[in-house]
């Protein structure tokens, strides 16, 4: 389905291409959804002030997503440090199975417990959360900015 045509639009909000010389102006970019994601869509125009270097107009389409609540994980995952486990750490693992024999069942269970969260935990360590990189960087934004400047400067010469 063809959103850009579904809505109602006032003329400068629908064409999305302007020929060279401002002699003609087409709608010829299109945002195509599936008949069953029509509804979650509020209204689709144009923008025609963005930034963008081209003769080509953004189409933009608003839509309406519902929510859900994430289920809360009361256990979260814990990642070791694989890398760190050696022939002497297993060994330590099998030297703590063998002190479990004679007990009773619910003993053993607890003493299974321990050792697999306490033992990969003092043996392996933990691993670090990686810090995420802005993705945009302050000498792009500022590049961005000059840009904008200079498309003004030649606009107000005109």
């Amino acid at each position: 389905m063809n959103l850009n045509t579904w809505y109602q639009q006032h003329p400068r909000r629908r064409y999305t291409w302007i020929s060279p010389g401002d002699r003609c102006r087409n709608q010829i970019d299109y945002i195509l959804v599936q008949k069953t994601w029509h509804s979650s869509f509020i209204k689709c125009k144009t923008k025609p002030g963005a930034d963008c270097d081209t003769d080509h107009i953004l189409v933009v389409a608003k839509i309406k997503l519902k929510s859900y609540r994430k289920k809360s994980d009361n256990n979260p995952l814990i990642r070791y440090e694989l890398n760190k486990l050696q022939e002497s750490n297993t060994q330590r693992f099998e030297a703590l199975l063998d002190t479990c024999e004679e007990k009773t069942p619910e003993e053993l269970w607890l003493g299974m417990k321990n050792i697999w969260t306490e033992a990969p935990e003092n043996t392996l360590g933990k691993k670090k959360s990686m810090k995420k990189k802005p993705w945009i960087s302050t000498e792009t934004i500022e590049l961005a900015n000059e840009k904008r400047k200079a498309r003004k400067n030649n606009e107000k010469g005109k």
